[in-house]
């Protein structure tokens, strides 16, 4: 209620200004409804990966997935409690009752948690077998934009469906392809993907098996070094190496600090991973010749900053 006073109070001030530009209002969604399109209310499932899906809401950052046993009055355990950017999560399931539940969220505002209460069954049917997914594995970060994703063949089944998920929020789905074959070679821009697959026959389906990948295909910014400055003097015990580098969106970076004793940089003194762009060590007496070099969990690397040489009394 704050917040629509605020926004009340914005608008107001808002019209005695020549240009409102730089005012910038979050929408209000609390009134909004999250609409569950599977599992429904009361439906049944067989035990196995199960597909959590809703539509998607506009002006809306994130959604908040909660799964519960047997519901979330009197709750055994919290099975999923976690903020999703898409519109779609899967988890295995053994033969259960179950409540789930979704809301949408953004800076200011949140909507009412919409709910659905289902069963997961046993099922002896081609459509309780699972499809095994092989390569890459879960929640694989690569640099490798060409990926070849391959499965295992599953009984009974004559081809395979293989979707693959953009990481909007809409979740926008980029793959759909009917595959005879246990493999299938895709090319990813940058980003976080779920892809998935199920067996299929002339009758039946499988349930989806699915896996995050991510893919990063760009360097860290280059380093800018900061202190020690080249050609100082230090008389501290405890010395503070620190440096620059503009983050990159994408998979984690670090900083790896590289301290030689010698200009051609053959005897490393030490090497340290920088939190925050810095690494403090007690120094001996001597010379030393560092530079900062950074990677990512994809694998990417930059050009190692410049060599700067100080004198430790």
């Amino acid at each position: 209620m704050i917040l629509k006073h605020l926004n009340l109070f914005f608008v107001g001030f808002c019209a005695l200004l020549t240009s409102c530009d730089e005012i910038l209002f979050v929408e209000d969604i609390s009134e909004e409804n999250v609409v569950l399109l599977a599992p429904l209310s009361d439906t049944e499932v067989n035990e196995g990966e199960v597909l959590f899906s809703w539509e998607h809401l506009k002006d809306v950052e994130k959604y908040h997935l909660q799964l519960a046993s047997p519901n979330f009055e009197n709750a055994t355990q919290i099975l999923i409690d976690t903020l999703l950017s898409k519109r779609t999560f899967s988890k295995q399931l053994l033969k259960n009752e179950y409540e789930w539940r979704v809301r949408a969220e953004n800076t200011s505002y949140q909507t009412a948690y919409a709910k659905a209460f289902f069963r997961v069954v046993e099922s002896d049917e081609f459509a309780a077998n699972l499809v095994v997914l092989t390569n890459p594995i879960a929640n694989y970060t690569t640099n490798m934009a060409m990926q070849e994703l391959t499965w295992q063949s599953a009984e009974d089944a004559t081809e395979y469906r293989l979707q693959i998920w953009a990481p909007d929020v809409a979740g926008t789905l980029l793959t759909d392809e009917q595959l005879t074959a246990t493999s299938y070679l895709a090319t990813f821009e940058e980003g976080t993907f779920t892809w998935q697959v199920r067996g299929q026959n002339s009758t039946q389906n499988t349930l989806y098996t699915s896996r995050i990948l991510s893919v990063d295909t760009t360097a860290p910014n280059p380093v800018t070094n900061q202190m020690p400055a080249d050609n100082s003097v230090s008389t501290e015990a405890t010395l503070v190496f620190s440096w620059e580098r503009e983050d990159v969106p994408g998979s984690e970076e670090k900083d790896s600090l590289f301290v030689y004793t010698d200009e051609d940089l053959n005897n490393l003194y030490f090497k340290a991973v920088g939190n925050k762009k810095s690494f403090e060590k007690e120094m001996e007496t001597g010379s030393y010749h560092w530079f900062v070099k950074s990677y990512d969990a994809a694998g990417n690397t930059n050009t190692a900053s410049s060599t700067w040489l100080f004198q430790q009394n």
